[in-house]
């Protein structure tokens, strides 16, 4: 059968197996054919004689046309991956003969990947990283909006069908003694279902239970596997052994599994005891205080979901709660409806950051953002240079084409070219990542939080992203230049001195660096914007002088002082500091300004009414009478403390500006009263 061009060209490409199978076999039949009609059998008897001895044609044809596939596709691949070594390595004689340019190139290409790779890293860290040691993440919720009281999380616990548990919990300092030291270290005070809902499991002993959290229980504690190595490094198992807290003995009971550390990131080495426990050994601020008091709300919940469970439901079963408990008891839990909120932490950044998760994902695509720019920027400067090493090149890619090479295979060539030029600087741009982690690893982020309590590491997830980028940046920076090179005219390129498309060239030169001016201009005007604000920042007066002052904290109430011993303490300790030469005035405080430490207070004014379903709240601070002196703050109306304001004598409060005009406006506010 008579083939057709279309057919013809398509041969010189690549092999046709089924019809080179179907010529083999009707050549080998033809031939048989001709044997037997020599032996003087006639035409029809020697084709019959022949289709007896070969058998079934179409099943041998079927045979062959699966090897002759098969073989094809293995010599297709046999010769791409031998010609894309040949590339590599051409790729790579290429780059040692021009090492001043591949430097310059690859320590470009490197800065940019390797500041995707730092962002990546912390995004990763941040926002994908589920939560380590927590079994299944993703049905994880976080109860937020308000603090809760132990009998709120109990009404919470009991009401809600879409979870299979519910957990509270409440970070405080303890002071912790092994016998030969004492420290101040964060303890967890967990309800008794806090490790189950978790799904955290014990690498010695056991985690707490319900029975833990039970009033007369006996006082116990987990450890991390991280503080249990630091604080008994000479003790093999120090599970069954006692430690001091407070002053008490707890027993430890077990260590929590090697890789948890706490839904907090910014607290890395915690122990954990039961509520009750806590309450046993609480500092004596907390004297008079009760589990069952409904106004102390200082608890966290976190959930987990049923299988199949939504976070909708458990939103609407937590609502509806907090309204029959304000029903219940409206002075203790008014606004406890409408606070409440409930929210999905599958990882590290969703239960541990200060800041919710929305913001976070909106940090992070800016900061993604800027990192994309300047890998642009990195990017366009590489395509330059190549563009600059492609016109000396000119005269070798016109003889490889003019001996028969096409314009895909020398686009090939130079697209690995480009495509080793970025692995190499992916490799240099993790490592600078690496370094880059070192060098900022104790930077203070946010509230305490740093790139090292982030755990901010490059792992497979970022690596595998890094290699993408740089393939990716490959194509952008190395697809311009192989087009334009591959465009030369083979003529033209074989004639010395002959100009060839510079002109081309030069526009997308051109085009290129309005590209540059354009994106580092947008950078430019970010980072003006940016310093502009940290300015203004700066320059705003916070209403205090922080400056030539300093700090040391301190806490009689870990030793069980009770409120008088602990009042001559600290009325001691002013005054000896007062008397120390360069020391102007000294004061003790429960909180610094603009701190997070002040304690939220439920309050009512007279003759105040506030809107349906809310909770009046104020963030206090207990403060002796030269605080107000220490940070120089001014007193716009009214007195501060003074010597007369000791126990026995009516209370009395000083109050900012901002909550004087919000609940006074234009009245005097001094001599009202406030009820907490």
């Amino acid at each position: 059968m008579k083939k057709s061009a279309l057919h013809r060209y398509l041969r010189f490409w690549r092999a046709d197996v089924e019809d080179d199978v179907d010529e083999e076999l009707r050549f080998h039949l033809e031939m048989r054919e001709r044997d037997y009609v020599a032996t003087g059998l006639s035409s029809n008897d020697a084709h019959v004689e022949t289709a007896r001895r070969f058998g079934n044609v179409e099943s041998v044809r079927d045979v062959c046309y699966q090897i002759g596939h098969q073989r094809e596709r293995s010599t297709r691949i046999t010769d791409f991956m031998l010609g894309v070594r040949n590339d590599v390595v051409f790729a790579m004689r290429q780059l040692t003969r021009s090492p001043s340019f591949a430097i310059a190139a690859v320590l470009t290409l490197a800065l940019g990947i390797g500041a995707n790779s730092l962002v990546l890293g912390l995004v990763n860290a941040v926002l994908f990283r589920p939560l380590p040691g927590v079994t299944d993440p993703a049905r994880l919720i976080a109860v937020t909006g308000t603090s809760i009281s132990y009998p709120s999380f109990a009404d919470f616990r009991d009401g809600n069908p879409a979870l299979s548990g519910l957990a509270a919990y409440a970070e405080r300092s303890t002071a912790v003694s092994n016998g030969q030291h004492t420290e101040i270290a964060p303890v967890v005070a967990v309800t008794g279902s806090y490790f189950r809902v978790l799904g955290v499991k014990a690498s010695r002993g056991r985690v707490l239970t319900d029975r833990d959290d039970e009033p007369g229980a006996a006082p116990t504690a987990v450890l991390s596997e991280s503080f249990a190595r630091r604080f008994f490094p000479d003790d093999a198992d120090v599970v069954g052994h006692a430690i001091n807290l407070n002053g008490s003995p707890v027993t430890v009971v077990g260590i929590a599994q090697g890789d948890f550390q706490g839904l907090r990131i910014d607290s890395p080495e915690p122990l954990w005891i039961s509520a009750h426990t806590w309450m046993s050994l609480a500092p004596s601020s907390y004297a008079g205080k009760s589990l069952q008091r409904r106004s102390w709300r200082w608890l966290t919940m976190v959930g987990r979901l049923k299988p199949g469970a939504s976070v909708e439901p458990a939103r609407t079963s937590f609502r509806m709660s907090a309204t029959r408990q304000t029903a219940a008891d409206p002075t203790d839990s008014r606004g406890l409806a409408a606070a409440i909120a409930a929210s999905p932490i599958s990882t590290v950044g969703q239960a541990a950051l200060s800041v919710d998760h929305a913001t976070a994902v909106r940090a992070a695509a800016i900061v993604t953002a800027v990192a994309a720019i300047v890998l642009l920027i990195a990017c366009s400067n590489v395509c330059n240079l190549l563009l600059a090493r492609a016109m000396g090149r000119k005269r070798e890619i016109g003889i490889r084409m003019a001996i028969g090479a096409g314009r895909a295979r020398v686009a090939r060539q130079l697209l690995t070219e480009t495509a080793v030029l970025a692995l190499i600087a992916g490799v240099v741009g993790l490592a600078l990542t690496q370094l880059g982690l070192r060098l900022l690893s104790h930077l203070d982020l946010s509230d305490g939080i740093s790139i090292a309590t982030l755990g901010v590491h490059i792992d497979g997830r970022v690596t595998a992203v890094t290699v993408v980028v740089a393939l990716i940046a490959s194509l952008i920076f190395g697809a311009v230049p192989a087009l334009q090179t591959t465009h030369t005219n083979v003529t033209d390129a074989l004639k010395s001195g002959t100009p060839g498309t510079g002109s081309t060239r030069s526009n997308a030169q051109r085009l290129l660096l309005v590209a540059q001016v354009a994106l580092s201009l947008i950078l430019l005007i970010g980072a003006g914007l940016f310093t502009r604000s940290l300015q203004r920042a700066l320059s705003t007066d916070p209403g205090f002088d922080g400056s030539h002052v300093a700090v040391a904290s301190i806490n009689v109430g870990l030793i069980r002082s009770d409120s008088a011993r602990a009042g001559q303490i600290y009325s001691d300790l002013t005054t000896r500091l007062g008397s120390l030469p360069g020391i102007r005035a000294a004061a003790v405080a429960s909180a610094l300004p603009l701190d997070d430490g002040s304690d939220s207070y439920g309050f009512a004014l007279d003759n105040y009414s506030p809107p349906a379903a809310t909770r009046l709240n104020v963030e206090a601070s207990d403060v002796s009478a030269q605080y107000f002196s220490v940070f120089s703050i001014p007193v716009l109306r009214g007195r501060v403390f003074n010597s007369r304001d000791v126990a026995g004598a009516p209370h009395v409060a000083v109050i900012n500006q901002t909550m004087a005009h919000r609940y006074w406006q234009n009245a005097d506010p001094i001599g009202r009263r406030i009820f907490f």
